[in-house]
C-alpha cells in the first residue's frame, strides 16, 4: 500500500480520472484524455496547470525544458498515458518531472485498451 502525501487531493484526482474513463471509454488519443481530465479537475474546483514548462539545469546552466502534463494544486504532477500498458520509461518520466517541478508527488495515469486506470508513484 502506498502512503499518500496528499490523500484527499489524490482521491479527488483519481475520482476525476475515473469520471473521464467512464464517460469517454478507451481508444482516444492522449490529448483527448488530457483535455477531458482538465475539465473534470476544474469542475472539482481544483487548480490545474497544463503542459507546465520545467527548466532543466546542468551544472547551474539551462540546457532546455520539458513539460509536465498536469500540475494539480501546485502539489501533484499527473502524467497521462494512453497506452496498452505502462512501461518503465513512463514511470521514470513522471519521477524526473517531479524532481524539476514544485510538485512533491507524482503519478502516472494509464488509460489502457481495457479502459482500466493504473497508478504508479515515484
Amino acid at each position: 500500500m502506498v502512503d499518500l502525501l496528499y490523500p484527499e487531493l489524490t482521491h479527488e484526482i483519481l475520482a476525476a480520472c475515473f469520471e473521464v474513463s467512464n464517460e469517454l471509454g478507451a481508444g482516444f488519443l492522449e490529448s483527448v484524455y488530457h483535455k477531458a481530465l482538465i475539465i473534470a479537475l476544474q469542475q472539482k474546483h481544483l487548480q490545474v496547470q497544463s503542459e507546465l514548462p520545467l527548466e532543466v539545469l546542468f551544472r547551474g546552466q539551462s540546457v532546455g525544458y520539458f513539460y509536465a502534463d498536469l500540475l494539480v494544486e501546485d502539489k501533484v504532477i499527473v502524467e497521462i498515458k494512453a497506452v496498452a500498458e505502462l512501461m518503465p520509461q513512463h514511470i521514470i518520466s513522471a519521477c524526473t518531472n517531479r524532481r524539476y517541478a514544485c510538485g512533491e508527488w507524482a503519478f502516472t495515469v494509464e488509460s489502457s485498451v481495457d479502459n482500466i486506470f493504473s497508478i504508479e508513484n515515484c
